[in-house]
């Protein structure tokens, strides 16, 4: 690993075990947005991380950003899905953004503004071409009409990028624009904070756009060019955070669970001794190394060969969630009734976990994209893959 990347490895370990210390048995971020995490993450530069230098940014690439996220990952899911889906919009701002839009809102996300990403509708799901919310001409401004739900970070956003149907109509059917609007918009609404399963600390809520009034100049990119913003700062980049954070939530669910199968003792015998104990172990082992390699590997080569960047992210992003949600029923398992308890934090891991086979974009949705990419290749990938087998 480059020394660049180790010393922000490092940098949002300290931090994320700083803020696990602080926090105590509960937890951070579990059931509520951590506005002092963000603070501590603006603190040490990382918020900025996905903002390029001249905005106070790192600029960091895929790996940088899952890095970051895997060490938040360990000690909140939501902390560090909160900080994909902000660093998302910074990327968004960063690769598409005019330049008055960058000089203006950069450098407030990098000093602790948040920003959300409003795409999924009620009638829409993870299918975005399938979003209502419109966005008409009215002179110079543009009027923002429609719903979206699930927002990550939607309660806190100060910064909103929102997708909707463009005026012009492209050949084959209607046009998408990302339009950039502040948290303060008049017409724009919240719902209540979402009360779900896990994942309860991103500020996930509903958001309402009534008549909201923007400048046509909010549109980020070209006016009709919404969906290559969301494959270049979601797909090709937020995917590979939210498979780091599947990860880190897996990894910690094995510390876990090798803590107990050590310290555990029955009849003077640690239960880590016993080879039911062992196999899972042994699963889990495999899972969380294959997730962590096949990870890094897509991170990289997605920065080295752009091209192939949806398929390496499709393909982490599913395989790092659904492995997590093994490995933490697995953690559970070995953990016995200490597990299943909330004595240990495996039950809120293994509900994180579960989200991330839905967030972005669910894991049969994923496969059947990428099931359509290894189809149009006619073969099996060469292994090791040429751009890195010639080192």
């Amino acid at each position: 690993m480059q020394e660049e990347y180790r010393l922000i490895q490092d940098s949002a370990k300290r931090l994320a075990e700083a803020l696990a210390a602080e926090a105590g048995p509960g937890g951070i971020a579990a059931d509520a947005f951590s506005r002092q995490a963000v603070e501590a993450l603006v603190a040490s530069g990382l918020w900025a991380l996905a903002s390029p230098p001249e905005y106070a940014g790192v600029g960091g690439d895929p790996r940088a950003l899952a890095l970051v996220a895997y060490e938040l990952a360990r000690v909140s899911g939501s902390l560090a899905l909160s900080f994909v889906a902000h660093s998302s919009v910074c990327r968004a701002l960063d690769n598409f953004g005019s330049s008055a839009q960058k000089q203006d809102y950069l450098p407030r996300l990098a000093a602790g503004s948040v920003g959300a990403f409003a795409v999924h509708e009620a009638a829409s799901g993870a299918v975005a071409a399938a979003v209502a919310t419109r966005a008409e001409l009215a002179g110079l401004d543009l009027l923002l009409t429609g719903s979206k739900f699930f927002v990550t970070n939607g309660r806190e956003a100060d910064v909103i990028l929102a997708l909707a149907r463009s005026d012009s109509q492209e050949a084959d059917g209607p046009s998408f624009s990302v339009i950039l609007l502040d948290g303060s918009t008049p017409g724009l609404t919240r719902g209540p904070h979402d009360s779900r399963m896990g994942l309860n600390g991103t500020g996930s809520c509903e958001m309402v756009f009534r008549r909201c009034r923007v400048p046509a100049e909010q549109v980020v990119g070209d006016v009709g060019g919404g969906m290559g913003v969301l494959k270049a700062a979601l797909v090709e980049y937020a995917f590979f955070g939210a498979a780091a954070v599947s990860l880190g939530l897996a990894n910690s669910c094995l510390d876990i669970a090798l803590r107990h199968a050590s310290e555990r003792t029955i009849q003077g015998l640690a239960i880590g001794e016993q080879q039911a104990v062992r196999l899972m172990i042994a699963e889990m082992d495999g899972l969380v190394g294959a997730s962590g390699m096949l990870l890094w590997d897509a991170a990289t080569r997605a920065v080295e060969t752009p091209e192939q960047a949806v398929l390496l992210a499709s393909r982490a992003k599913r395989f790092t969630s659904s492995s997590a949600v093994r490995v933490a029923d697995l953690a559970i398992q070995v953990c016995a009734g200490h597990g299943y308890s909330r004595e240990l934090p495996l039950e809120n891991h293994y509900r994180d976990a579960r989200g991330l086979t839905i967030h972005y974009k669910t894991t049969e949705l994923l496969g059947f994209d990428i099931a359509g990419l290894v189809l149009e290749r006619r073969g099996a990938e060469a292994w090791p893959p040429p751009e890195l087998g010639s080192e």
